[in-house]
C-alpha cells in the first residue's frame, strides 16, 4: 500500500515535470523539448526516496527525461537553477526565496505531504524539554529541517535561539556525528540516519 503511494506521488510529480512546465513542455504526443535534465536534492535523506525510486524504475525515461541526480547543497542548489546551470532542485524554502528576490523559477510539484524528520539527543536527555538551554544540530538555515527543529522546539514550550540554540552543521550524518561526539545535546534526522542513530543506542536517544 506504502509502495503503491509512493509510486503514484513520483509518477505524478514526474508527469507535471514533463507536461506542466513550459520550458520543457512539448506538443501533445510529442517529446520534451530538452530530454537531458539535472536534477539536484540537498541531502542524503529519506525525505528526497521518490526522486531515487523515480531515477532507479526508469519513470523518468518513461517520460521522455535523461535525468541526471546531483547532490548540492541547498543554497548551491537554488544557485544553480536560477542561473540555468541545473533545471530542477526538490527541495523548497531556497528557491521561494530565490523566486521573492526575483529569480526566475516556478514551484510546480510536492514529492512529500508531511515531514518525515525525528529528534535525538545524548542519552543523558530524556525529554525534548531538557534541551533548554542547550545546542541542537541542524542542516542550514531555511531548509526544511530547520523549520522541523523550529517548530518542534515551539511546539513544547521553547524558544529556538533563545531557549535553544541551533547550530549548523550542513548535513544529516553531520548532525548525527554532532550528537555522538558531544558537540551538540541532540540533532534533527532523517531516515536512513535514524537508522543509524538507532544502532547507536548506547550513545542517543529519540526524544521527539
Amino acid at each position: 500500500m506504502a509502495r503503491s503511494k509512493l509510486t503514484s506521488v513520483v509518477m505524478r510529480v514526474i508527469a507535471t515535470i514533463c507536461l506542466v512546465t513550459p520550458a520543457f513542455a512539448a506538443e501533445v504526443g510529442g517529446k520534451p523539448e530538452k530530454p537531458d535534465v539535472i536534477v539536484t536534492y540537498a541531502q542524503p535523506s529519506g525525505a528526497f526516496t521518490p526522486i531515487w525510486v523515480a531515477y532507479e524504475a526508469g519513470l523518468f525515461k518513461k517520460y521522455g527525461l535523461n535525468a541526471t541526480l546531483q547532490l548540492l547543497t541547498p543554497q548551491v542548489s537554488a544557485q544553480a537553477v536560477v542561473s540555468e546551470e541545473a533545471d530542477f532542485y526538490t527541495d523548497g524554502p531556497d528557491l521561494i526565496n530565490a523566486r521573492l528576490r526575483g529569480g526566475q523559477v516556478k514551484y510546480f510539484g510536492g514529492t512529500m505531504q508531511q515531514l518525515v524528520f525525528e529528534i535525538w539527543a545524548a542519552k543523558e536527555i530524556k525529554t525534548i524539554q531538557e534541551l533548554r538551554g542547550k545546542t541542537v544540530a541542524a542542516s542550514t538555515p531555511r531548509a526544511a529541517l530547520d523549520t522541523a527543529t523550529r517548530e518542534a522546539l515551539k511546539k513544547n514550550g521553547l524558544a529556538p535561539d533563545k531557549d535553544v540554540q541551533i547550530l549548523y552543521v550542513q548535513t544529516v550524518p553531520a548532525i548525527l556525528s554532532a550528537i555522538i561526539g558531544g558537540k551538540t545535546a541532540a540533532g534533527t534526522l532523517s531516515a536512513p540516519n535514524t537508522l543509524k542513530a538507532k544502532e547507536s543506542a548506547e550513545q542517543c536517544l529519540r526524544v521527539s
